[in-house]
């Protein structure tokens, strides 16, 4: 058992992942804020430009350092290339924490600068471990590995019930799907997260009990479906434009979250949140 560190790096697919050697092993986190600063005449200090606004965040420095130990030089240099070779091919991909109660986070990232080896020759010998240094820049939040999906079925407008977000910080990279259960089950349909004021609306009505309406603010789209989810067309035309967020925007604070539905006609519509909680 031990304290949170990181363990791997996976490619997207999965198909690529390599296990982080744990001889010496030593781990450093390090990332900047970016907060617009302006010297200002006759003031100390400088003004912030945020107010009291979270700070942006700069992309993370994730460093691993360690001893490779094999029981052979022939290990050691397959341990090397395939060192090298997985972290390269895999591209962006996800780095992985492994928690002391076993469950995992991972985050988007990429190999910052090629494998650090450090190999030495004294006497005519081999040192029996070889350094290592490992450098990724991590370029999002920690996810929690499993998806968290809440699905409510509304048959009234308006509507209130409670989404919980199990992380730390605001779930911003999620989808809401809106599934229409009758060929009427959705008119005008409209959410609103009560508990920090966003609010995804449409003026796209449901023709049949397989239309489904979906935003996903990863990608910043919002989509139609007339077949239950197998295939999507782009849908922001009928999208209502709000005037106090960012276009194809919507967040869960930590903790619960009050969502309201409304909608016209003669309701019935299971709306979906899908994300994967955001830790720090």
């Amino acid at each position: 058992m031990a304290i949170r560190y990181l363990e791997k790096f996976e490619n997207a697919a999965a198909s690529i992942s390599y296990v982080f050697p744990l001889g010496m092993y030593e781990w450093q986190s390090q990332g900047g804020m970016r907060v617009p600063l302006v010297p200002a005449i006759g003031m100390d200090y400088a003004f912030d430009m945020l107010g009291i606004a979270q700070a942006i965040m700069e992309p993370v420095q994730e460093t691993v350092r360690g001893v490779l130990r094999e029981s052979s030089l022939a290990n050691a240099e397959a341990e090397i290339d395939e060192m090298r070779s997985e972290l390269i091919r895999a591209g962006r991909g996800k780095l992985f924490t492994l928690s002391s109660d076993g469950s995992r986070r991972w985050a988007w990232a990429r190999l910052a600068a090629m494998p650090e080896i450090s190999i030495s020759h004294r006497l005519g010998h081999i040192g029996s471990g070889h350094p290592f240094i490992l450098q990724f820049t991590r370029l999002s939040e920690w996810f929690g590995s499993s998806l968290t999906s809440d699905t409510e079925t509304i048959t009234t407008s308006p509507t209130t019930y409670t989404v919980n977000n199990s992380g730390n910080l605001p779930a911003r990279l999620l989808k809401i799907r809106l599934r229409a259960n009758t060929s009427a089950g959705i008119t005008n349909p409209k959410v609103t997260n009560m508990t920090n004021g966003y609010v995804f609306e449409t003026a796209r009505d449901s023709a049949s009990v397989d239309s489904e309406i979906r935003l996903d603010t990863e990608r910043g789209v919002v989509e139609f479906s007339t077949d239950n989810g197998a295939n999507y067309t782009d849908d922001f035309a009928q999208l209502v434009i709000p005037t106090t967020q960012v276009v194809l925007a919507f967040q869960l604070e930590p903790g619960d979250n009050s969502i309201k539905y409304e909608g016209g006609g003669t309701v019935n519509v299971d709306v979906v949140f899908e994300f994967y909680p955001h830790w720090a």
